[in-house]
């Protein structure tokens, strides 16, 4: 039996001849060339031998949806819930777990920066992006405690041409107007690619024209990017790469000119939103031996979000910044991330042996109680891939961590593929859940005139217990397309469950204003 990723398996029987070279050539398969999957696994495997449940939003998808930002992607998926708060960004929902509980990352690294625990998807651009993976179900042993609910990992282009350049633009009937450049060269070992942007949303109101309006129902927002991806092939069996992702985010929230025919004197407070994202990546892949895979990944993210009032004379325009503290503030996040993992194979044991750190620092003298903290994530983690039968694989996987706030527990998971028939796969995972508390539901404070959120430094750390089920049935494969009946099913025990609830204590906040705290 002869088989690899990305080529159609044979089998052949062959008699013994001596003194002849026998060439056996595998026939190439589009179809599971493209659905080889990265995310959670040791080394690139075929998805349809993953024990994990994986859906692929490939880059031809992206573009038929006219998806620019990963919310507009993603918000058709099955089982996902995707909202929209004017301030804070896009929301989400998987598995009936919130943001907190599901990880974004970009090959393979987190994006940080949550508000309100939610990672801003409208923030993150895919021009770069080659493909979507998104993982269904615990993930908190190869990822962390924050992934219990999945893993979105957007995975970058790799140039493909000795050269390239182009353009892009896009318009839509709702204000939206994106201009984008993209190069690449490749020299040799050398690999490079570079984009940029600006993706603007005019604003949008369904009552009234937005030229006509100060506060139209959506807010006016203006996007700037930048990517940069360079690789060295040190040989055919390794790699060296890094990368970087620059974005800066502006929200525009004027206030409308109710009260300024009685009082034209009056002044009305317009508040701009600025947040910047960098995200520098350092990426090595290398082979060792006949079955030997190493692959290191690191970063280091900065998020900075500030906000400023300027109070607006509206019989001149003229602008003068607002002295109401609550009105201005900045808070800055520095996160570092390093993880390398080690994957061979004995007979038919395949496993994963892997370290993972995590460090976040926020500062912030008018959003984080004492103006600067922070806090450590350190684990080891093993995962195996057991192959007692070809129909059967089973995965036992263990996480140990320590965390600088809180104790930890060890964190078991195990899951199983069973394919009885080759039309017939059925996956079942079991995770230990555990979340310590993030800085931001720790000791962020956030005050605007739609929101007073709070952080709850005497917050316990989650625990549960995470089941999930599923089965598939495949009608037809025949090239590059395919089609499957599956159905999925899964159980969340959580204990100590963070989220934000309205504060009965707190005294009554202005009119339009939610109070909540973790």
């Amino acid at each position: 039996s002869l088989e690899n990723v990305g080529f159609e398996a044979q089998k052949l029987k062959i008699n013994s001849i001596p003194a002849r070279v026998l060439e056996v050539v595998l026939n190439e398969s589009a179809y599971k060339l493209e659905e080889a999957v990265v995310t959670g696994v040791g080394k690139p495997t075929d998805i349809d031998e993953a024990v994990s449940v994986y859906t692929i939003i490939t880059q031809k998808e992206i573009k038929a949806q006219g998806a620019v930002t990963l919310n507009e992607a993603i918000r058709n998926q099955l089982g996902l819930n995707i909202g929209q708060d004017q301030m804070l960004g896009s929301t989400i929902n998987m598995r009936g777990l919130s943001g907190n509980n599901i990880k974004i990352l970009i090959d393979g690294l987190p994006v940080n920066g949550r508000e309100g625990g939610n990672i801003d998807m409208s923030q993150i651009n895919l021009s770069n992006i080659e493909r979507i993976e998104r993982v269904q179900g615990p993930m908190s042993v190869m990822y962390g405690t924050d992934a219990l609910g999945g893993v979105i990992n957007l995975i970058t282009k790799t140039n493909k041409d000795s050269w390239k350049i182009g353009a892009n633009a896009y318009a839509s009937t709702i204000n939206q107007y994106n201009f984008g450049i993209d190069g690449a060269l490749k020299i040799k070992k050398h690999n490079l690619t570079l984009n940029a942007g600006r993706n603007f949303f005019y604003g949008w109101d369904d009552q009234v024209k937005v030229s006509e309006t100060r506060a139209p129902l959506w807010r006016p927002k203006e996007l700037y990017f930048a990517n940069f991806k360079y690789i060295y092939n040190i040989s055919p069996t390794a790699s060296v790469s890094y990368a970087a992702d620059y974005s800066r985010d502006l929200l525009v929230i004027k206030s409308d000119t109710t009260g300024f025919a009685d009082n034209p004197y009056v002044k009305k407070l317009d508040t701009y939103f600025y947040t910047t994202r960098l995200i520098n990546r350092i990426q090595a892949k290398w082979k060792t031996g006949r079955d030997g895979y190493w692959e290191s990944n690191n970063s280091y993210a900065l998020y900075h979000r500030q906000r400023k009032g300027e109070l607006v004379d509206l019989t001149t325009m003229e602008k003068t910044p607002s002295a109401n503290a609550t009105d201005n503030s900045l808070s800055q996040f520095h996160t570092f991330t390093s993880r390398t993992t080690y994957n061979n194979r004995i007979n038919r044991f395949d496993y994963t042996l892997g370290y993972d750190i995590n460090w976040e620092n926020a500062t912030g003298v008018e959003r984080i109680k004492d103006g600067a903290k922070d806090i450590g994530d350190y684990a080891l983690f093993l995962t195996t891939d057991i192959k007692l039968h070809t129909t059967l694989k089973i995965q036992p996987a263990l996480r140990v961590i320590y965390n600088t706030q809180y104790g930890a527990p060890l964190v078991p998971a195990f899951a199983l593929r069973y394919a009885p028939h080759k039309q017939v796969r059925v996956r079942a995972s079991y995770a230990r859940g555990f979340r310590a508390p993030n800085i931001k539901e720790l000791f962020l404070d956030f005050d605007d005139s739609n929101h007073k959120i709070y952080g709850n430094p005497d917050l316990k750390a989650e625990y549960g217990h995470h089941f999930q089920a599923s089965g598939a049935y495949t009608l037809f494969e025949k090239n590059k397309n395919n089609g499957i009946i599956s159905i999925t099913g899964f159980y969340d025990d959580v204990h100590n469950q963070i989220m934000l609830a309205v504060n009965p204590n707190a005294p009554a906040p202005d009119p339009g204003q939610l109070q909540e705290y973790y």
